[in-house]
């Protein structure tokens, strides 16, 4: 505890920021938890990162944030930490030294073993990215008496800079997209023996509903027997009529849980159950899991992340405008709500036919709001599909006026996409 006693006059103390912090180190600010100190020094930088025994972690100091203007931009480093009220007031400068007008407010806030760092307020533009409490660490993973840290997301809009687990690499990145869904990140330390039950500390203290906390999985999947269960993957739809087949016949084989595989008892993208299965809907699926837990047994749902099935509602009738574009042309033509074959302006020598589960590719075209199927590119000029079934997937065939817009869809497992920087996503 050596800096917190004769380096800092002033820090923050049960998590609120009192007071702009008086140091020898450049006027360091500094935030106290049960188990580490991080400071913070007034040019926008990491100062020191100390466990509570007095060791030294940090590895180099660097940027306490990095600003984004825009996708292809490389990152503009916080350049001056101001401690105002509650808040710490960040501001940022070019990597060649020039002030962007771009401000960031965060409010700290220790709480046992972790430290909560959350961006409140970012005004002054446009950006694209931020990433904060960023910290470099030196841990010694072959020491079991040594330290461990890591950070975890407190709320649905920002995500670790590492893999939640022990990490060297503090911090955490929100998207000017996703930050007005909150964002925090809970940045943990502690003896590598007790940093299991820290983690947990950190991920109790979440609020209802500002994200999803497993007690089953994470730093409880250790301790819950059913993570070292036996499990089938299933595509079938199970109902409460016969889940009592299911539950006798796979316990014959040890096998304790079922992993319900989209595509099956449920939708893929906007998870709407069979109705057939389920007339409904996710309460009669329910039912039939209640009917599983009650024998002893567990269910999960397999889903491919953000895909969307073909049948979804984000596909058909309408597609949504976010989907994702592989490329695009453009219509050379007039065409006919029945016509197979098209030209457009741009080269199609190099648009791909091959398409295949773990392939990103498709045979799917849009144009206004119709999908349409290719089966045979042009190679050489003139540039067009060919062999085009019209009216793909529900939507409606119709004529297309020269000039618009031909884009070619992405697809992955079969599965359309979304624009990875979209409101869908």
């Amino acid at each position: 505890m050596r800096y917190l006693r004769t380096l800092l006059a002033a820090f923050c103390l049960g998590g609120m920021l009192l007071s702009s912090a008086r140091a020898e180190d450049n006027g360091a600010l500094c935030f106290s938890t049960d188990t580490f100190t991080l400071r913070l020094s007034a040019d926008g930088k990491v100062a020191g990162f100390d466990a509570a025994d007095g060791g030294a972690l940090l590895k180099d100091p660097g940027a306490f944030a990095v600003l984004r203007l825009s996708k292809d931009d490389k990152g503009n480093p916080s350049s001056a930490l101001t401690a105002e009220g509650d808040t710490l007031l960040c501001e940022f400068s070019t990597p060649e030294g020039e002030k962007l007008p771009q401000r960031a407010r965060f409010r700290l806030e220790a709480g046992g073993p972790f430290l909560a760092v959350e961006p409140v307020e970012l005004t002054g533009g446009d950006w694209y990215a931020l990433e904060f409490a960023r910290v470099q660490l030196t841990i010694d993973y072959d020491n079991p008496d040594g330290y461990g840290a890591t950070a975890i997301s407190a709320a649905l809009g920002s995500i670790p800079l590492a893999m939640p687990g022990m990490s060297d690499l503090l911090g955490g990145k929100t998207l000017g997209a996703t930050f007005p869904r909150g964002a925090k990140i809970l940045l943990i330390a502690a003896p590598k023996a007790d940093l299991r039950g820290a983690i947990q500390t950190a991920a109790e203290s979440i609020a209802p509903g500002a994200m999803p906390v497993s007690r089953a999985g994470g730093p409880w999947a250790a301790q819950t027997p059913k993570s070292r269960g036996n499990y089938i993957i299933t595509g079938n739809k199970i109902t409460d009529e016969t889940a009592g087949q299911w539950i006798e016949h796979l316990k014959k084989f040890g096998i304790d849980q079922i992993d319900f595989h989209q595509g099956g008892a449920f939708r893929q993208g906007d998870f709407v159950f069979d109705p057939e299965a389920y007339p409904n809907g996710v309460a009669d699926f329910k039912k039939m899991t209640d009917r599983l837990r009650a024998s002893g047994m567990i269910a999960g749902f397999h889903t491919y992340a953000e895909f969307l099935s073909g049948d979804s509602k984000y596909v058909t009738p309408v597609p949504h405008p976010d989907l994702d574009v592989m490329e695009e042309f453009t219509l050379a033509e007039d065409i006919t709500d029945e016509q197979t074959d098209f030209a457009v302006e741009e080269s199609t020598a190099d648009v791909s036919t091959i398409t295949g589960f773990f392939v990103r590719n498709s045979l799917v075209l849009r144009v206004d709001d119709e999908l349409i199927k290719f089966g045979a590119p042009s190679k050489e000029a003139p540039f067009g599909f060919g062999q085009c079934p019209r009216g793909a997937y529900g939507t409606v065939k119709a004529p297309h006026q020269q000039g618009a817009t031909v884009r070619h869809r992405t697809h992955m497992f079969g599965l359309f996409a979304p624009r990875v920087d979209s409101e869908l996503f």
